[in-house]
């Protein structure tokens, strides 16, 4: 499934980012494991969905676009391992970070796994703030989206 290449296209960036957005084995797909301490923190949640489809001429490999949203969450805990000591400034870090992959996709260029890959767009972003504690820490995870159009 062409999701599948999104999200697996997403650790390949995320793992040759100068600046990771969290460590490669802290990415997880839809539902994220229970962290072990505050070791397991940053994470990211990520969920890819399909939300159009609109054939262009003749019913043919490579004449459909498609549109994907792609949600990423990110799991920030105050005093976790690397932290800068100030929770806020982790988290906006983890998002410029995001924001430096997925804003910068060169268009029209395969994209890792995903070769009808046309364009990557933010479509929005919005801090939060976890209600429940983590071991008495607070917890930030301020999700974005993206919309990514692809020729299938």
């Amino acid at each position: 499934m062409i999701t599948d290449l999104i999200l697996k296209s997403l650790i390949s960036e995320n793992a040759a980012a100068a600046t990771p957005v969290v460590p490669v084995g802290n990415i997880y797909f839809d539902r994220a494991q229970q962290p072990s301490g505050l070791s397991g923190f940053p994470y990211m949640l990520v969920f890819c969905e399909e939300t159009a489809r609109e054939v262009r001429g003749q019913v043919q490999p490579g004449n459909t676009l498609v549109t994907y949203t792609l949600t990423c969450q990110i799991f920030t805990a105050q005093g976790m391992p690397g932290s800068s000591g100030d929770q806020v400034v982790d988290m906006a870090a983890a998002v410029r970070a995001l924001e430096d992959l997925l804003n910068f996709l060169p268009p029209n260029e395969p994209w890792n796994y995903v070769t009808g890959f046309l364009h990557c767009l933010k479509k929005s972003g919005e801090s939060g703030k976890d209600p429940e504690l983590y071991l008495g820490k607070d917890v930030y995870n301020p999700t974005n989206e993206w919309t990514l159009l692809v020729l299938e």
